[in-house]
This record gives structure tokens, sequence and C-alpha cells, in this order.
């Protein structure tokens, strides 16, 4: 997607609101009591079904601002465990990529040239056409396309709303529980389970560094794709 200077911005107003948060708290002991984790969490708590709806506010929110979703995700495990975490990660993923799906369905390729980059619409259309909801299933499970990038392109194919909204689901799991467990063993202890989480999101890491290359290792006929095009360019310069 469009977004390099969107995440540069988020990553930017995150470092910002931290160092405000530790800057305020070293003059202030009382504003320090209040944004300890553990205060924020039973704050959230005591909130009952309300907390609920902040939070997957939060992530909705997160979706065209510079807010980043993923420390939001993470706090949610610290909060309120795996389970109720992920399920919750899950429904706001649902919605945000419910309306990405219809905008896109709605409005057609006019829009989707506008937000996606032009690299990502070419190769997603060609494995989608090759391997059908499969190529969709991989690409959300592991990162090899941004994921509000497939919620888009996914509403330009002939998918029905049912069939995407469980592929969405079933992609997003591995990436939500790692985060959400992640934030629970936070708040828990860290533990054996940790260690083994923590290196399942570097390996998620180093793929969405390195998403071009190892998509084109997974979806090989991507790589003749590629080779094809070049040769193209070739000739024709």
């Amino acid at each position: 997607m469009k977004k390099a200077k969107h995440h540069i911005i988020s990553y930017i107003i995150l470092i910002l609101i931290i160092i405000f948060i530790a800057v305020s708290s070293y003059f202030s002991p009382t504003i320090k009591a209040y944004f300890t984790p553990t205060h924020l969490r039973q704050l959230l708590l005591n909130l009952g079904f309300l907390g609920y709806f902040a939070f997957i506010g939060l992530i909705l929110i997160s979706v065209p601002t510079p807010l980043p979703s993923t420390p939001i995700i993470l706090a949610g495990g610290y909060v309120y465990g795996p389970t109720i975490g992920i399920t919750l990660a899950l429904i706001a993923g649902a919605i945000g990529g419910s309306i990405s799906f219809y905008l896109a369905r709605y409005y057609g390729l006019p829009l989707i040239n506008k937000i996606v980059d032009k690299h990502h619409i070419i190769h997603f259309n060609h494995v989608f056409k090759k391997r059908g909801e499969s190529a969709a299933l991989i690409s959300f499970a592991l990162p090899l396309f941004p994921n509000d990038v497939l919620t888009f392109l996914l509403g330009l194919t002939s998918i029905s709303f049912l069939r995407f909204m469980l592929i969405l689901t079933l992609g997003h799991i591995p990436r939500y529980a790692i985060v959400t467990i992640l934030g629970n063993d936070l708040f828990s202890g860290i533990s054996t389970r940790t260690i083994l989480v923590l290196l399942l999101a570097v390996i998620f890491i180093l793929i969405s560094i390195f998403r071009e290359k190892i998509k084109l290792l997974v979806f090989k006929e991507l790589k003749k794709f590629e080779k094809s095009v070049k040769k193209t360019e070739k000739n024709l310069y």
C-alpha cells in the first residue's frame, strides 16, 4: 500500500508518546502511577464490556491514522489474555477488512490504483489467478502482502463475502496469536513459551522485511512471471 510515509509517521508518534509519558512520569509521581501497565490494565478491566468496545475501536482507528495497531493488540493480550485478546483483535480485523472489501467492490479499480502500489496489484492478480483462494489464505497467514492491501484486492475478485471473512479470520490467527501471547506473558511472566513465541515473531518480522524475495520463493509461478516481464522489457529496449 502507498503508506511508506504513513508507517514512518506512526513510529514517530509512538516514540513521541513514549517520551512524553517517560518525561511526565519523571517529574510527576502521580502521572507515573497512572501510566503504569498494571493501573491501565485494571482501568480497562473495570470498564467491562465497554473496555472491549474501546479496544476494538482503537484497532479500527489505527487503520486510517498513523497509530500502529501491533502495540494495541499486544496490550490486548496483556489486559485480557490470549483467548479474549485474539477474539477482540479478530473482530476488529473483520470489521476493518469488511469496510475495505466493500469499498473496493463498490468503487473498483480506480480507487485501488490510488491507494495500492501497482506491483502489489499485478503480483496478487497473477497468484490469485493461478492458486485462487489458497493464495489469499497463505498471504494473510504469512505477511507476503500487507494485510490492508489484501482486503482491498480481494474486493476486486469474485469471491463471496462469507468466503472472504473465513479466509481473513483464519489468516489473521497466527499473527494475532503471537502478539497477544507475548502481551499476556508480559503480565504473567516470561517462560519457555515466551522464547518460542519470540522466535516466531522474529520470523514474521523477517518475512515482512524481505517479503518481496520470499514471495518469489513461496509463489514460484510469480518468479517465472517476473522473469518473463524482465525478458519482454529487455527485448523492447
